[in-house]
């Protein structure tokens, strides 16, 4: 969870929340998987559920969405920082 919360802070600092749809899911996917292997398997299965939803889901997703609007965002001064760069 370090990682996204890292890319989360950093794309905070652009003052937009497209975490919002994966924070959402991540929560309902996390109740879901607490009440199911809480119920099953004790404490073991609750953190062997959530270790799941964020090394399969929370992670995956929240690293494609930070790339995908990394790159969105600063399309323009890639394209700026190379005019420079040719001066």
């Amino acid at each position: 969870m370090q990682v996204s919360f890292c890319q989360a802070a950093y794309l905070r600092a652009h003052k937009k929340e497209p975490f919002l749809t994966l924070s959402i899911v991540q929560g309902v996917l996390t109740s879901l998987s607490l009440l199911m292997f809480g119920r099953l398997y004790g404490v073991l299965g609750m953190v062997a559920g959530y270790l799941a939803i964020v090394a399969f889901f929370t992670v995956p997703y929240g690293a494609y969405v930070w790339n995908k609007c990394r790159i969105e965002w600063h399309k323009d001064n890639k394209l700026t920082q190379e005019h420079v760069d040719s001066e």
